[in-house]
């Protein structure tokens, strides 16, 4: 199998694996436990805790916190909970157009229970409309949610500008980003980001699935999603899954030390040549969010009148795995939501995205570039 899909989800590191291994088998004891192996266990979660906060240059001796949760999802969800409460009616949330489904359809959820949404549009290069974001923000905004990198075009999202846009405008607004696209793909900084809220998914960057954590910035309030014990500071119920938690901060670093040593620069170089080579094979196809600024890893290339569904399952019989846009809604019959706010043209709309990771090599892209000139 030649795998090109790690924005759906990556291979689990090899150190990393072993690492959890390692935890599963010999770290069995309860953190909430006062006997050895149980505090071994809680110290195990705190060091992770510190290497995540790290990471994304939080400091947790200052009073910012990050809490392990199960996943992305979970987080997304948290940060809604926490900001509007029980009270919806009256309250403004601000997200944009092509934001990933944990937060789209939460988003939705509150606007059937009360609360109004705006969605700030995307121009036909998947960039946002900060104008329209800064002219409808209001004293009624709760919460301002923009992922950093869309998950299906890789464009970069200019969330420090835009915080400080907000914060200028609007101080007491509160902002959240999806961060979870950007791990291990480009630097992430809660300092020059200046966000309230950030959101990981291990899975995204080489950790097991089922470990996500969220940051919540010093002095910001937070009421928790899951009722029960005093896990995570009170912040996050339920026993803690120390095996996947400790992955999750080996990512981490591993993942730290990766930006440090410019792997990204050499998965960008095979991804720039992939659509070198895409263009000159087809060169009718349309490459979406090519003029913005872009994670180095993602293409979503559309071929003319070409069913990116259909492709991706003859790739999938080839052993080449691509998908058709966001794995949440790859299932879909529908067009791709964010490609529609994009504008795209309805012969180009149902598209392939391709998205590489340092797994991939140079043979993987000739095996691909070979059958899609078979199959297109």
């Amino acid at each position: 199998m030649i795998y090109l899909d790690n924005n759906a989800t990556t291979k689990i590191d090899s150190k990393v694996f072993l690492k959890h291994c390692e935890v599963l088998r010999k770290n069995y004891g309860n953190a909430s436990s006062l006997y050895p192996i149980g505090v071994e266990s809680k110290n195990l979660i705190e060091d992770s805790r510190i290497r995540v906060a790290k990471f994304i240059n939080a400091d947790l001796n200052s009073g910012d916190r990050v809490i392990f949760t199960s996943c992305a999802t979970e987080s997304n969800n948290a940060v809604f909970h926490s900001v509007l409460g029980q009270n919806f009616k009256g309250q403004h949330i601000i997200i944009s157009e092509v934001e990933h489904p944990s937060v789209y359809n939460i988003a939705l959820y509150y606007e059937e229970a009360g609360c109004e949404v705006t969605r700030i549009k995307v121009n036909t290069n998947g960039v946002l409309n900060v104008s329209q974001l800064m002219d409808s923000l209001r004293s009624e905004t709760s919460i301002v949610s923009l992922m950093m990198v869309n998950s299906e075009t890789g464009v970069l999202n200019d969330i420090e500008d835009i915080s400080k846009k907000i914060r200028q405008s609007f101080p007491k607004v509160l902002i959240h980003t999806d961060a979870v696209q950007a791990a291990g793909k480009t630097p992430i900084d809660i300092n020059l980001l200046n966000v309230d809220f950030l959101t990981l998914s291990g899975h995204k960057f080489h950790a097991p699935k089922g470990i996500g954590a969220l940051f919540i910035k010093r002095g910001v309030s937070f009421n928790p999603f899951i009722i029960g014990g005093h896990q995570e500071m009170g912040l996050r119920a339920g026993t803690e899954n120390v095996a996947n938690i400790v992955a999750l901060g080996e990512a981490a670093e591993i993942a730290q030390k990766g930006l440090e040593d410019g792997i990204n620069t050499g998965i960008e170089a095979l991804r720039d040549y992939m659509e070198q080579e895409l263009k000159r094979l087809f060169p009718d196809s349309i490459i979406f969010g090519e003029q913005s600024n872009r994670i180095g890893n993602t293409t979503n290339i559309g071929f003319k009148s070409v069913d990116g569904t259909k492709l991706v399952l003859r790739l999938a019989q080839k052993g080449i795995s691509v998908s058709s846009g966001t794995a949440c809604n790859s299932i879909s019959a529908s067009p791709s939501r964010v490609l529609s706010a994009m504008h795209a043209p309805s012969e180009y709309i149902r598209s392939i995205r391709i998205s590489l990771s340092k797994e991939n090599c140079m043979s993987d892209i000739q095996a691909l570039l070979s059958s899609l000139n078979e199959l297109i």
